[in-house]
């Protein structure tokens, strides 16, 4: 009995492999099974070769030669990070309750078998995670007087600054007049102003007319 029928008596084709890559029981299986995939799909051609596990035949992108054995270790550390990588909410808690307890990230992931970036990250989480609460009564009078609050304060701004941009005419000791307008003012002699004022008078009532004239035209 040759080698070949020794492995394949003990691991038939037709059960899984550890791979959990389709297995074929014979190379010519696998080589027909590749070309119509190919045919169909596109893709890179695949290999056949024998696994040395189940004594059935595999596809493979490497060439042949290259050593298409079944990397089982491999495939073990990727289903356990998967697994590993999946935090529930019943790990939160557990790595909040151990952070209560003193223990820094790294023991915690030691303990819980987490990353220690993946401890570090939950818990930021939780630190800045704001806490949302039902509004009461209390509690929207209290908002709703800072609002107030906030809403004077607003009005005051507004009126210093209207205040600020007045033009401010006064009239001083030693016969002058004074015209200030935010930090920006002038100093006229009394008969000066009132020259101004005439002017000023004449101009906007012009404008006035003029405004006038325009809104009474027809359209």
């Amino acid at each position: 009995m040759s080698a070949m029928s020794t492995v394949s008596a003990i691991s038939p084709a037709n059960e899984p492999c550890r791979s959990q890559k389709k297995s074929f029981a014979t190379e010519q299986e696998a080589v027909s099974f590749e070309a119509k995939r190919r045919a169909t799909y596109g893709g890179i051609r695949q290999q056949a070769y024998l696994c040395e596990d189940c004594g059935s035949y595999h596809l493979s992108s490497l060439p042949p030669g290259a050593g298409n054995v079944t990397n089982y270790k491999s495939i073990e550390n990727a289903a356990a990070f998967e697994k590993r990588r999946r935090v529930t909410d019943d790990d939160v808690r557990q790595m909040v309750a151990l952070r209560k307890q003193g223990l820094d990230d790294t023991e915690i992931a030691d303990r819980l078998e987490f990353s220690e970036t993946t401890v570090s990250k939950h818990l930021k989480r939780q630190t800045e995670a704001p806490k949302l609460q039902r509004p009461t009564v209390d509690s929207l009078s209290s908002e709703e007087k800072n609002l107030e609050a906030k809403l004077n304060r607003v009005r005051e701004e507004k009126q210093r600054l209207i205040e600020l941009n007045a033009v401010k005419v006064a009239k001083l000791v030693d016969d002058q007049v004074s015209i200030r307008r935010g930090l920006q003012s002038i100093l006229l002699s009394v008969d000066d102003a009132l020259d101004m004022t005439i002017k000023l008078t004449e101009v906007l009532g012009l404008s006035n007319q003029q405004g006038q004239d325009a809104s009474a035209r027809p359209s």
